[in-house]
Formats: C-alpha cells, structure tokens, sequence
C-alpha cells in the first residue's frame, strides 16, 4: 500500500531549483527552478509515478510528488513545494509535514519531504535529489 501526503489527498505540489550561494558545498537551488527537476535519481530505484501538486492550498507556488520503488521492492514517497522566499519555506515546510513524514529538509526556497519504511533509504533518496546533499539532509534532523 503507498502512502500518500497530504496533498495527495487534497491535490497537487511541486519543487526545485539550483542557484547562487553555497550551503553545504551545494548551490542553494534557483527560485525558478520547476520542483520536478529536483525529484531525486538514485541507482536501483524506480520512480514509478510523479504527481503535480496544488500547492496553493498550503500558500506556496508549486508542487510535486514522486512515488518510488527502492530495490528491494519497498515502496517510498517524496514531496517537494516551492515557496515565494526561503523564509517560507523555513517557517511553512515544517508545518506542512509535521505528521507522517519520516524526514523533511528545507534549501532555499523550496521544502523536501520523504517517507517510507527505512528512515536511512529516505534520507538517501533525498540526498541523491540535484537541490540537495547528504550533509544538507543530515543537518536538517
């Protein structure tokens, strides 16, 4: 059975982008940045299916939502919303995920959730996402 967020249940998000300042040796993403371009690749896993989010539900701008399948067939979510500034991101994201997500970054203007049955395969998974790095997802918890 796939769990599903939030905005699964009431629409649609989406996150991503790549820009200016360093944090964490990866650039802080690019406020224009479309949030599908940040959903995390990562060998042996298959993304099996991406949802646009209504991320103006929750106030911010965009939305997505990958669903993923790791190797050893076990199912995981992630989410990603753009928001108007970072401090939104900062102050919302948390909020947004408070229940049911096993780890939640924010990096620059956009906010990163993942879920799944192995809390260190969420944070892989997110790491290996183009906005994101392990030292930033580790510093986030």
């Amino acid at each position: 059975m796939k769990r599903r967020g939030f905005f699964a249940v009431g629409g649609s998000l989406a996150v991503g982008a790549l820009a200016g300042c360093s944090e964490g040796g990866t650039e802080t993403p690019d406020p224009d940045t479309d949030p599908t371009e940040f959903l995390p690749e990562l060998d042996g896993w298959t993304l099996d299916d991406t949802h646009r989010q209504n991320a103006g539900i929750v106030g911010a701008e965009a939305g997505i939502q990958g669903e993923y399948t790791d190797p050893d067939g076990e199912d995981y979510t992630v989410e990603i919303l753009r928001w108007s500034s970072r401090e939104d991101a900062e102050d919302r994201t948390p909020n947004v995920y408070d229940s049911g997500w096993a780890v939640v970054v924010t990096h620059g203007v956009f906010g990163f959730a993942g879920n799944g049955p192995d809390v260190e395969n969420v944070r892989e998974l997110l790491a290996a996402s183009s906005a994101l790095s392990e030292s930033i997802v580790s510093d986030a918890e």
